[in-house]
C-alpha cells in the first residue's frame, strides 16, 4: 500500500499544475490556514475574502518554492502570515491592536515564558502584526538599534531552549541575524547582505528556514476552521477554467481564422476597388478601362 501523499508531495504537483493535488491540498490546509487569517485580521469578512487570494499565490509560488527548505506546512503559515499583514497594512490607521491571548504551540510558548512578558511581547508582535523596530521602539521607549540588539538577544535565547545551545558564538550570532531577518528586524544594509547570504550559504539558509518553522508556532494552538463551502468553486473556475475548454479554443484559433479572414476580405475588397493597384504618388493608369 502507498503512503498517502504529504503536503510536501502535493506542493510539488499543484507546481507542476495538478488540478486534483490542488483541490487535495486546499481540503486539508485550508481550515488551518483560514484559523490563521481569522486570528491575524481579526475580521470574519476580511479573512473571506483573502482566502482565495491565499491559495492564488499558494498556486503562483509553488514552483517556486525548494523542497527541502523548511516545512511545507509551515511554509503555507508563513504565506498566509504574509498575505495577511499586507491586508493590514492597506487599512486605515486606526486605534492600536492589543495582542490576542497566546496561540502558541505548546513548546515555543513554554519557550517564551523564559523571556520576560514585555519582551517576549515584542517578539510576538513582530512575528503577529508585523510591526517593525520603530514600531516596536516607540511602545517601549527604547532606541531602534538598541531594541533591536535587544531582541536579537532574545532570539539567541528563543533558539537555544528549542534546539539547544549552538555549537559556537558564530553559530549564535547566524542564528539570531536569521530570526531577525525573517522578522524584518535589521536595518535596511544587514537586511539586504542577509538576503544576499540566504541565497549563497546554505546553512544560514536552513536557519531562516528553521525559524519560519518555529515561528509558526505562533498560531500552532488554533483549532480548524472550516472556511466558506464556496470558495473551493470558486477557487476551481478561478485558476482551472480553462482545463475544462477544448485545446483549439484555449489557443483563441476562433479568433484567429475570424481575424485572418476579415483581413483577407478587406484586402480582396480594395484589389476590387483598384485602392492597391496603382504606386503612391502615380496618377491612375489612363489605359485601364473605366
Amino acid at each position: 500500500m502507498s503512503a498517502a501523499p504529504t503536503c510536501e508531495t502535493r506542493l510539488a504537483r499543484v507546481a507542476l499544475g495538478d488540478r486534483e493535488a490542488f483541490v487535495a491540498m486546499y481540503r486539508d490546509s485550508a481550515p488551518r490556514l483560514f484559523a490563521v487569517l481569522l486570528h491575524l485580521l481579526g475580521n470574519r469578512a476580511e479573512a473571506e475574502a483573502t482566502l482565495p487570494d491565499l491559495y492564488v499565490e499558494i498556486r503562483a509560488r509553488a514552483a517556486h518554492r525548494r523542497p527541502g527548505r523548511g516545512g511545507a506546512e509551515a511554509w503555507l503559515v508563513a504565506l498566509a502570515r504574509e498575505i495577511a499583514l499586507e491586508r493590514r497594512h492597506r487599512r486605515p490607521a486606526g486605534p492600536e491592536d492589543a495582542l490576542p491571548p497566546s496561540v502558541c504551540a505548546p513548546r515555543l510558548d513554554a519557550c517564551l515564558r523564559r523571556l520576560s512578558p514585555e519582551r517576549a511581547e515584542a517578539l510576538q508582535r513582530a512575528w503577529l502584526w508585523g510591526e517593525t523596530p520603530d514600531q516596536l521602539s516607540r511602545r517601549v521607549a527604547m532606541p531602534p538599534g538598541a531594541l533591536c540588539a535587544r531582541l536579537r538577544d532574545d532570539l539567541t535565547v528563543l533558539a537555544a531552549c528549542l534546539h539547544g545551545a549552538p555549537e559556537n558564538a558564530q553559530t549564535a550570532r547566524a542564528t539570531a541575524m536569521a530570526g531577525a531577518c525573517l522578522l524584518g528586524l535589521l536595518p535596511v544594509d544587514e537586511a539586504e547582505l542577509a538576503e544576499d547570504r540566504i541565497a549563497i550559504d546554505a546553512d544560514f539558509a536552513r536557519l531562516v528556514d528553521r525559524w519560519r518553522t518555529d515561528l509558526a508556532q505562533m498560531v500552532g494552538g488554533l483549532d480548524p476552521v472550516p472556511p466558506p463551502p464556496e470558495v473551493l468553486a470558486a477557487l476551481d473556475l478561478r485558476l482551472f477554467a480553462d482545463r475544462d475548454r477544448p485545446l483549439w479554443q484555449r489557443l483563441g484559433l476562433v479568433q484567429a481564422v475570424l481575424g485572418a479572414a476579415a483581413a483577407a476580405g478587406i484586402l480582396l475588397l480594395a484589389l476590387e476597388l483598384g485602392l492597391l493597384n496603382d504606386s503612391p504618388g502615380q496618377p491612375p493608369d489612363s489605359t485601364r478601362p473605366p
